[in-house]
């Protein structure tokens, strides 16, 4: 029988979720994260598409395996244009640009881990799984 568990403890206290475990000739678990990104700063299209990318560091940091041949993680990035960054200057842009994916990249780990920590058990027709054990 295939079991997926997720432990934000998992990787010797590395803060990502893994532990994922299946019996010997199994198929390998299916596994999708969705991720919306969201900023009220003005950004472009582009730069959305910057942010989105940037934010891909933060599924790294958080799932393990991640970005591999058989899921379909995908995050999208979005702007609310309320606040204008600096664009006075090149170096201005360049550290308000990097100052938001940095942030979103951060903000996606905590919320997949925060997500993990705050799992309860779910049934389904399918059957019943309990919540990983978290430290």
């Amino acid at each position: 029988m295939a079991q997926e568990a997720a432990s934000a403890g998992g990787g010797g206290g590395s803060g990502r979720a893994s532990g994922r475990t299946r019996a010997p000739g199994a198929p390998g678990p299916l596994n999708t994260t969705l991720v919306v990104v969201a900023t009220n700063a003005s950004l472009t299209p582009a730069e959305c598409k910057r942010l989105a990318t940037a934010a891909h560091s933060g599924l790294a940091r958080a799932l393990d395996p991640s970005h591999t041949l058989v899921d379909g993680d995908t995050v999208f990035g979005v702007s609310t244009r309320a606040i204008e960054l600096d664009r006075s200057s090149e170096a201005g842009r360049v550290v308000g640009l990097m100052s938001v994916q940095v942030a979103a990249a951060n903000a996606v780990r905590e919320a997949i881990l925060d997500g993990v920590r705050s799992a309860t058990a779910v049934t389904t027709p399918a059957g019943t799984w309990e919540r990983f054990p978290v430290p």
